[in-house]
């Protein structure tokens, strides 16, 4: 798919069937199928990718992954989370709440918090959520690269002037709200061919909803072109429990992508809390049944 900026729109679809130009079949948060509820046609791994510890102790989500028997449970805290990589670097979308660590060695020293009882059987991966932006490529990479990490996640939350993609647009017009997709886009295709770390999934690839109740009508196209982008590369898109809270439809059009080009998925809940842990990641796995797809 050519990625420009899109001169004229064809208006085929009347107003009265439609919302910002998407049809009314395709609004957020409208499930207009239903996610399949029957016994699972193959066993599937319960596991939960994305998780954090800036508001909750590790030893609280950690017992939370356990009481949802889960197989694998990865914490993957925010590099925009860590005092000493904030000094250097200017991130656009940080959270405004939570602990700071300051360093990788506190951040390590968590983990050795949990033993084998709080455990269980759950098998515990050390990793974090790495944000991706051109501004600031070589000094996040080398802050993450003077580790060993079980997991690395990759997440696109800024444009390339910083800011938050989750952020409402400044305006809303047509071509402004197609030119933010169609960046967004862009920024995650990179993220996906770039190693300035060696990360294996690409976190959220829809979140962009979250600030924009227009969706643009080949969405598709562009989720089919990332899902082959990320094949390509050796990556996993995730199909992300915080996402199908606001906007299930997208994470199943995600799922859809991924069956077309067998791209491997991965699961995630993004809690923050220990309530949250494994939150939607059951109706992820029914989209992994249904569309036959393979976990990362």
């Amino acid at each position: 798919m050519k990625m420009g900026i899109v001169k004229h729109v064809p208006t085929r679809i009347q107003p009265s069937k439609c919302i910002c130009g998407i049809p009314h079949r395709f609004r957020p948060n409208r499930l207009t199928e239903p996610m399949p509820s029957e016994t699972l046609r193959r066993p599937i791994r319960r596991a939960d990718n994305h998780s954090h510890i800036i508001q909750a102790g590790i030893q609280d989500m950690v017992a939370a992954a356990r009481k949802n028997n889960l197989d694998e449970y990865s914490i993957t805290e925010h590099v925009s989370q860590f005092a000493e990589l904030r000094r250097s670097v200017e991130f656009g979308s940080v959270h405004t709440s939570g602990r700071m660590f300051e360093s990788r060695e506190e951040y390590i020293e968590e983990f050795g918090k949990i033993d084998s009882r709080t455990r269980g059987v759950v098998k515990l991966n050390r990793g974090l959520e790495v944000d991706f932006s051109p501004r600031f490529l070589d000094s996040v990479g080398d802050f993450v690269n003077r580790a060993q990490w079980d997991i690395l996640l990759c997440s696109v939350h800024e444009f390339g002037d910083g800011r938050d993609v989750e952020r409402k647009p400044r305006t809303r017009g047509l071509t402004d709200q197609r030119n933010r997709w169609q960046t967004y886009f862009q920024l995650q295709t990179m993220a996906l061919e770039s190693s300035f770390v060696p990360f294996k999934v690409l976190a959220h690839p829809v979140r962009m909803s979250k600030g924009t109740s227009w969706i643009p009508e080949e969405i598709n196209e562009m989720l089919t072109d990332l899902s082959l982008v990320a094949k390509k590369n050796g990556k996993a898109l995730e199909l992300n429990g915080n996402d199908i809270d606001y906007n299930p439809r997208l994470v199943r059009l995600l799922a859809s992508a991924c069956s077309k080009t067998r791209c491997l998925v991965s699961l995630g809940s993004d809690a923050h809390y220990p309530k949250d842990v494994f939150r939607n990641v059951d109706t992820a796995i029914r989209l992994v049944d249904e569309f036959k797809l393979e976990l990362a």
